[in-house]
């Protein structure tokens, strides 16, 4: 199952680099660059789906250190990820701006019974889709902003995310080129690292190779914490 975004995809400057030029780090090409290719060549062979968040390896492990099984998470762009989550978590709420691709994925969700904790919206217009009716009014541990109106997304943190929860920016070295700085993910970014100093998080970047992928990409987290940035 793949899908397309509306950011621009980003611009390696090399394999081992994501397209703000930040390096993966020698202990995670060890280990995850053959991961990658090996699951990448499996995937080819088999025409099987790896159940995961096409994310970077790094930012995979942060967030599975991090769930727990009694949180709730709301997960904007369904996917791969939707499933994955649904296995750590007591309840997703997912929401999808792409009818067909919302019928992929609920299909999916019915053939993995998971259908009883996932609440899957679909949202056509950016005022349903930041604050999806199915969130019933209620925070989240985790919110996954891996879709559209990425920037609108973080703007309603204050609303979705509960005190002491985490967020995820996917494809945060996307859009990168001088041409594109006013592009939607260079928004979405420069937002949440303005939300992340007056909420007093701290800004993790995650920039590692992903499952599928034979390349780098970085995604970014806002973590409770003290004022500063981490790369």
């Amino acid at each position: 199952m793949e899908r397309n975004h509306q950011s621009a995809a980003p611009k390696q400057r090399s394999r081992f680099r994501d397209a703000k030029g930040h390096s993966v780090s020698f202990g995670d090409l060890l280990v995850d660059l053959p991961r990658g290719v090996a699951t990448a060549a499996a995937l080819k062979l088999s025409g099987l789906a790896v159940l995961q968040p096409i994310i970077s390896y790094p930012a995979l492990r942060l967030i599975r250190a991090r769930l727990r099984s009694t949180d709730r998470v709301l997960e904007y762009g369904s996917g791969r990820s939707t499933v994955w989550l649904a296995r750590q978590v007591r309840s997703v709420v997912s929401v999808e701006h792409h009818p067909e691709w919302r019928l992929k994925v609920a299909e999916l969700l019915r053939e993995k019974e998971l259908t009883d904790k996932v609440s899957y919206t679909f949202a056509e217009t950016p005022e349903t889709y930041v604050v999806p009716a199915t969130a019933n009014g209620e925070p989240f541990d985790f919110v996954f902003i891996d879709g559209m109106w990425r920037d609108k997304c973080v703007d309603r943190l204050p609303e979705t995310l509960k005190p002491g929860g985490f967020v995820y920016l996917d494809d945060s070295d996307a859009d990168c080129e001088p041409s594109r700085t006013d592009a939607e993910m260079r928004r979405a970014e420069c937002q949440l690292r303005a939300w992340a100093m007056r909420s007093n998080y701290v800004i993790v970047e995650a920039t590692g190779f992903f499952p599928t992928g034979a390349h780098c990409k970085q995604g970014l987290f806002a973590f409770p914490g003290q004022n500063r940035s981490q790369a």
